[in-house]
């Protein structure tokens, strides 16, 4: 988390009183508010909400806050006080996430009318809190017009919901290889200043294991549009700057508007912890969607379900465990005998109502399912659209025990694991060979030979040809370029000094990986982007793993054209290296100067703003 550092020191001036402005700002971070600003006699006084998350801190600099004339480089004016803010102390963010007060400044001349807020950092950079606060101008901007989810119910439904059936989806009807949705919009007080210029879009496809990481610019007036490509629907997040800003639902074909601001409310998740988070365009099911899920969650306060399901298996006070867990069941039952009623009254189509119906069913009977919840759920493949991950949990309570014909691995989401186990091995673990494309094939047959689902074999067969055509590749070497280091490291030396030393002046990133680990696979894929943005400068990417599967690693590598160096080294000099940094996890990432100095540990190049912090040590 990051945490802003302004400046302070509690004085305690007269200054004669003065009309007080709402100025008009062109930009604000997320850690404070301006709300209004008086010209006096003697001082400016300035309003402000510090803000950030709950138990977390901002400081005020002592003596490097200073409003700017814009545009002038010269005319500085200090902070000289404060009222209700320690300066230069942690100022801890309560429940409410805020904390108000005013900061007062050097007498500002008539003459300037337009000021930043800005102040000076340890390292000498300049740290942009306000950009275009107008004295004179007062704010007026009203907040963008959105769509109201209250305009899609109405007295009677177009598509009248008779419940959720599973069997409506059995043949994935959704579901569409190499789909794009397409996602518009804008960032209101956004500013090229704030430190940051691009958004992410993090997608992911449940059937295949894949998982995407899309880069897009911001535009200077805060408007952004791209595609996003995706094989169904499905809640993707969105991140802007540091900042996850939402889930947002999306659908092939589909476009989503949306509209958003850099003003930050972190006690409303629902609005991504923004002031405002809405939707505008035309309406369709992809918008709908977005408009009602916050509707679903509260109408049934579906987090206080999931809040109460924790509670009871961890809370040794008040109510007996059975209590709680008939309240939950008493809870669901609610919902389940409610949901027609109120689908029934909402103007949309009998899918967006079955996608609206699995969420409410999924988040209400997460820790204490019925058998029935078990069947709407792991039956049903609308479940991969919001977004569970059952891949990664394979004893969810939903999952296990089965006892019902459905549940014993004919239904969904058994089927989706055994295709995911089978794919997992097929990517990493099956060699470019005969003899395992024969394995390979026999173990698919079987495989399509028990599943229902015509989307997860068509998986599992894309998977097939795509190894056939590799092992072809491989026979008639076209297909072995890869270069990589097998580093034999003397007992006595430094581990991390043999890493590095043939690459002198360089900054340097290592990243830990195995072949076996999924997350650092989509790791290095996810950072190509970044190696290829700084390809020409003194810039090393090492990528180090042990080799005991040097073949496979290999081959991986290639495959998915991984660039940067790629390094093996003996079990026990991993052993070592991780000792050194006392890391029992990967993907572990460190950055080391260009001196050879480490820098920083649990460093990771897909990270936002990675980038600007290689530029910076670039500089050094």
């Amino acid at each position: 988390m990051k945490h802003i550092i302004l400046a302070v020191i509690i004085l305690t001036l007269s200054c004669s009183g003065a009309f007080a402005l709402r100025p008009k700002i062109d930009y604000q971070t997320h850690y404070i508010e301006i709300t209004d600003v008086e010209r006096q006699d003697t001082c400016l006084r300035m309003s402000v909400i510090l803000k950030n998350y709950p138990g977390y801190w901002v400081i005020i600099p002592k003596d490097d806050t200073f409003l700017r004339a814009q545009n002038d480089t010269v005319r500085k004016y200090k902070l000289i006080g404060a009222e209700n803010i320690e300066l230069n102390k942690r100022i801890w963010m309560k429940e409410s996430g805020q904390h108000e007060g005013i900061l007062i400044f050097e007498k500002i001349p008539s003459d300037v009318s337009v000021v930043d807020m800005l102040s000076i950092e340890n390292n000498g950079n300049i740290e942009t809190m306000a950009l275009g606060i107008n004295l004179e101008e007062e704010d007026s901007t009203p907040t963008p017009a959105m769509i109201d989810p209250e305009t899609l119910f109405g007295a009677t439904s177009s598509d009248v919901w008779k419940g959720l059936d599973p069997d409506r989806y059995k043949d994935i009807p959704f579901y569409k290889e190499k789909g794009k949705a397409h996602i518009k919009g804008k960032l209101h007080n956004y500013h090229p200043a704030a430190g940051y210029s691009t958004l992410n879009v993090y997608t992911e496809n449940y059937i295949t294991g894949s998982r995407e990481k899309l880069t897009e610019n911001l535009n200077p007036d805060g408007t952004f549009e791209f595609d996003l490509n995706v094989d169904y629907p499905q809640f993707s997040r969105l991140v802007i700057g540091e900042m996850p800003a939402k889930d947002v639902f999306v659908i092939p074909s589909d476009t989503v508007e949306l509209v958003t601001t850099t003003q930050a409310d972190y006690l409303n998740p629902q609005t991504g912890f923004r002031k405002y988070f809405g939707f505008t365009g035309r309406l369709n099911d992809a918008t709908a969607v977005n408009l009602l899920i916050d509707t679903i969650e509260s109408r049934y306060r579906l987090g206080e379900i999931i809040t109460m399901c924790l509670h009871a298996k961890t809370d040794t006070l008040g109510e007996s465990y059975d209590s709680k867990k008939e309240r939950i069941r008493r809870a669901f039952n609610e919902i389940i005998s409610d949901l027609p009623e109120f689908l029934g009254s909402i103007q949309v189509n009998t899918y967006v109502k079955d996608l609206l119906a699995t969420e409410a069913i999924r988040m209400a009977s997460m820790y204490e399912p019925s058998a029935e919840s078990k069947r709407l759920i792991s039956c049903n493949p609308l479940t991969i659209s919001t977004g569970y991950q059952f891949k990664y949990n394979p004893n969810s309570i939903i999952l296990k025990d089965s006892t019902s014909t459905h549940e014993n691995g004919k239904c969904f989401l058994h089927q989706l694991q055994a295709v995911n186990a089978l794919l997992e091995t097929i990517e990493v673990r099956t060699l470019h060979d005969r003899e395992s494309l024969d394995q390979t094939k026999q173990n698919v047959s079987e495989m399509v030979s028990q599943i229902t689902y015509p989307a997860l074999n068509q998986a599992l067969l894309s998977a097939y040809s795509e190894l056939a055509e590799d092992v072809v590749l491989e026979e008639h070497d076209l297909n072995n370029n890869s270069e990589y280091t097998r580093l034999n490291v003397d007992k006595e030396a430094d581990v991390l000094e043999e890493l590095i030393k043939p690459y002198p002046g360089n900054l340097i990133y290592i990243d830990f990986w195995a072949l076996w680990c999924a997350s650092c696979r989509q790791g290095m894929i996810d950072q190509k982007k970044v190696i290829e943005h700084f390809a020409g400068q003194p810039f090393k990417v090492l990528y180090v793993s042990d080799d005991a599967n040097i073949a496979g690693s290999n081959q991986w590598l290639e495959k998915k054209k991984i660039p940067g160096e790629h390094i093996f080294i003996s079990s026990e000099n991993w052993k070592r290296i991780s000792e050194y940094f006392n890391f029992n996890y990967i993907p572990f990432g460190v950055l080391i100067g260009k001196d050879g100095k480490l820098i920083k540990t649990h460093f990771y190049l897909d990270h936002p703003n990675a980038d600007k912090e290689i530029e910076r040590h670039l500089m050094d």
